[in-house]
């Protein structure tokens, strides 16, 4: 969130925008899974919860 405008996060939003995926943010910039455990950790399971289902390695 804090690097919004930065090269980093328009670096990130071009690539998602390329790869047709959506930009998740997360709380507290660089640090946010030490600054914020608990705020990074509840972004974390909503954004795996949202994910598609990969399917399983070596099968198909």
């Amino acid at each position: 969130e804090t690097s919004r405008g930065l090269l980093l996060h328009r670096t990130a939003t071009a690539l998602a925008e390329r790869l047709g995926a959506g930009l998740a943010e997360f709380p507290g910039g660089h640090l946010g899974a030490l600054e914020h455990p608990e705020d990074f950790a509840d972004r974390l399971t909503a954004v795996f919860d949202r994910a598609p289902a990969r399917p399983e390695a070596g099968r198909g």
